[in-house]
């Protein structure tokens, strides 16, 4: 590939100029378009917001992206602001659990308004059951996503829970190959589990039998990845899994939501099913940049024209929303350094890069995690505007990469020597 063109085109995306990339990438020959130089013409068609051609692109190298995390998060973007948050959803869960932290927000999001989604359908018994089931079952996905994926930070009965969440969102959607070969034999085993507590006796018989059938591919030499599963499947396998037994698993009768709602009704009881709104800081849209801000007011009217810039309003940006409520806090994030000296006061290398300057650097100086501390001005809690302020004048002598896009915070910090910490997601 062209480094000059490389180049180009990054500097271009840095400075927000899209229709550039569109036009010189879509001007050469099919036949030189990489998966690379494809990845970079969809990125560049989101940000001009033309996710149905971004789609059209991006989709055309799904086999080549199926394990890229990257890959997955700008379909699940283009879907997402497509309004189409049923297929979003997966590949942001797919990009989450390959590692892309900026997926996981999205991937909460998403099931947020999906929830917000079903609280709109008529009142009758049947949806409003299916919306409580669907309210109290995806605390624990969220759960198990801010956790990292890390199953064993979940109860028993909270491991089941979200694996039957996981289960039904995927059977019904792309079936039973979907559900494994997005979550493996983790996720099914506590699915399974789930099933036999609610004596879900049919539709723990499909998806066994389901799994029988893939099952003499465990130790095959040429499965890499569970993705990998379907191309070594014969045909009449994949019409048994997919065209008999999903459909089975559709059609079958024993009441998995009703059932959910005897069984684990002291799970209920302890937690509830509601779910928190969604802050300011994870509405808006914001681009770090080197200029730093001493003065609150010209920073607010920047974001609130960044808004309608992104969105042709700025009625999602609420700058007095109190959205941290503790006297300090402290923030996590990756950026690229040169030398010790660009690090500032309250700026602390993450243990694991503490002896980084004893070694050689990259062309681009050391990746690096940090660690810094914010005090309120007012010793109290931190408005949207003083927190986003702050964390964008902390990261102006730092270099982010192409990393530059504010992708929001988590909905619960990680406590750090007692210190409410959040990690800054950056997408790019």
């Amino acid at each position: 590939m062209d480094d000059k063109l490389m180049a180009q085109l990054n500097q271009w995306h840095d400075k927000s100029k899209h229709d550039q990339i569109i036009s010189v990438l879509e001007e050469m020959p099919e036949s030189e378009l990489t998966y690379t130089l494809k990845n970079l013409l969809g990125r560049a068609y989101n940000n001009i917001s033309d996710y149905g051609r971004a789609l059209e692109i991006l989709l055309s190298e799904s086999d080549a992206g199926l394990e890229d995390p990257l890959w997955n998060f700008r379909v699940g973007y283009a879907y997402y602001y497509s309004q189409d948050l049923t297929n979003a959803l997966p590949y942001f869960q797919k990009s989450a659990s390959l590692g892309d932290t900026t997926a996981m927000n999205f991937e909460q999001w998403c099931i947020q308004d999906l929830q917000k989604q079903r609280e709109v359908l008529p009142a009758e018994d049947a949806e409003a059951l299916d919306r409580k089931w669907f309210d109290f079952t995806v605390q624990f996905v969220e759960k198990l996503s801010h956790h990292e994926d890390d199953w064993n930070a979940l109860s028993e009965q909270e491991q089941e829970l979200a694996a039957l969440w996981k289960l039904e969102m995927d059977m019904y959607n792309g079936g039973f190959l979907q559900f494994f070969c997005n979550w493996g034999m983790v996720c099914y085993s506590h699915a399974v589990r789930a099933l036999k507590r609610l004596k879900a006796e049919e539709s723990l018989a499909i998806i066994q039998k389901q799994y029988q059938i893939i099952q003499h591919l465990e130790d095959h030499k040429e499965i890499q990845k569970l993705w990998d599963i379907p191309n070594h499947l014969t045909a009449e396998e994949q019409h048994e899994i997919s065209e008999i037994l999903d459909v089975q698993y559709w059609d079958n009768q024993d009441h998995i939501i009703e059932k959910t709602f005897c069984i684990y009704v002291d799970l209920i009881e302890k937690i509830g099913g509601n779910m928190d709104n969604k802050s300011t800081l994870n509405k808006i849209a914001w681009s770090f940049s080197s200029e730093s801000y001493s003065d609150a007011e010209a920073f607010n009217r920047k974001v609130a024209e960044y808004q309608k810039d992104i969105y042709n309003t700025a009625e999602r940006w609420n700058p007095n929303e109190i959205v941290l409520d503790a006297p300090e806090v402290q923030i996590q994030y990756e950026a690229w350094i040169t030398k010790s000296s660009d690090l500032l006061e309250n700026d602390q290398l993450m243990s694991d890069h503490e002896d980084i300057f004893d070694e050689e650097p990259e062309d681009d100086g050391y990746q690096v995690e940090i660690i810094a501390k914010f005090k309120a001005d007012n010793g109290k809690n931190f408005t949207a505007l003083e927190f986003l302020m702050k964390t964008h004048n902390q990261q102006v002598n730092k270099e982010l990469g192409d990393h530059v896009f504010f992708e929001g915070i988590d909905d619960h910090p990680t406590i750090v020597e007692g210190v409410p910490t959040y990690y800054i997601a950056c997408g790019s």
